[in-house]
Order: C-alpha cells, then structure tokens, then sequence
C-alpha cells in the first residue's frame, strides 16, 4: 500500500516495536506477483496508521508507519482457536504460563491450500503459489514492575510456474522469513524503561 503518494519501499511496517520490512509471502527478484502478508489479524491486538512523522526508534524511511500490537494470550486458560477460508486455514492456542497467572503463551499456525486446489480445480493455470507462517509470543512477569516478553514469527512461501516460455522466466521459486524479538520492561511510577533485542532474517532463492 501507498500513503500520499510514497513508494512502497517507503513505507515502514512495525511488529510489537520491532522493524518487520518484508513479513511478505511474494516473489523476489521480480515484478507484479503480488504479496501476501505474514501476520494473521487473529492474534493483533490493534493496528495503528501514522500517515506523518513516526519516531526515530523504529527506523529511518522516509514515509508512513503501520504498526501492529500483538496481544498477549490468555492468563486464564488455555483456549483454542481455528479457522478455515478458501485459500488457507489457521489456528490460534493460547494459555496461562507459570503460577499465578504471571505470565501467558500464544501460538498461530497458518498454512495455504490455493496452491493445491487451482491444480485440482484449474490445471490449465500455469502458476500457483503456497504458503505457510506461524506466530509464537511469550510475556512474563518477573516482578517489582519488571516484564520481559519473546516474540517470534516467520514463514515460507513456494511459487511455482509450469510453462515458461520468455527467457530468464521463473520456474520455482522460494521465499522466507523470519523475525524474533526479546523485550525487557521496567516499570516505576510514571515512567518506565525499555530494552529491545532483534534479529531479522530474509532470504530466497529463484530457479529459472
């Protein structure tokens, strides 16, 4: 997407205050295939749109940020949860970690079916491509205004093309992902400090 009129490359994209830049399924290395984004609305807690300034903390382009709020998982019980569409199905578990209800799990797991289904349904169609990704969230609370928080999401997707005829076409190819982000949080009276960790891997490979 596009915000007054920057490019897209332009346009920061924040997990849980970490930099996501490419939490996509697409192809790399080409143009116009389109991308499928790799976190399951499920598990947000909100999802915020800063169309002006953004602050320093999350990166430096030039354009908007959409930030998105993972929700922490029940403290209660453990619940679950599934999904089904026509492109994919999904599921949500969730729970209480430690005693007391001091701190909670939540785990999403997503994986596509359109792939396999347009070559059921459509063999005549050249091109498909799949995906699978996955969520996983941990919060605990250490005591005396301290909490400390994990976060790990990722996937893969395979795009593959059975006729093609320009040269240097794609044949198969794949993609992936992954970002993990650990959090520690002290809190006192009206202020609070925070420490954030984060790595991000990407990677892909096309076969012609």
């Amino acid at each position: 997407f596009s915000v007054r009129g920057s490019a897209f490359r332009h346009v920061g994209v924040v997990l849980d205050g970490a930099e996501a830049p490419a939490l996509l399924h697409a192809v790399r290395g080409a143009d116009d295939t389109g991308s499928v984004a790799m976190i399951n609305t499920d598990v947000l807690n909100r999802a915020t749109l800063l169309s002006g300034a953004h602050p320093r903390r999350y990166g430096d382009w030039l354009g908007a940020t959409l930030e998105f709020d993972v929700r922490e998982g029940s403290r209660d019980r453990v619940a679950v949860r599934g999904a089904v569409s026509g492109t994919s199905a999904s599921s949500v578990v969730e729970g209480p970690l430690g005693r007391g209800g001091r701190g909670s799990w939540l785990v999403s797991v997503r994986k596509s079916y359109i792939d396999w289904l347009i070559r059921r349904l459509e063999p005549d169609i050249d091109s498909t491509i799949g995906f699978a990704d996955g969520l996983a969230k941990f919060v605990y609370d250490l005591g005396a205004g301290q909490q400390i928080q994990v976060l790990v999401a990722g996937g893969d997707a395979v795009y593959r093309e059975r006729d093609t005829a320009q040269a240097n076409g794609i044949l198969r190819a794949t993609s992936g992902s992954t970002l993990a982000s650990a959090t520690w949080r002290l809190t006192r009276s009206r202020s609070w400090v925070l420490q954030r960790v984060t790595f991000f891997g990407d990677d892909f490979r096309n076969v012609g």
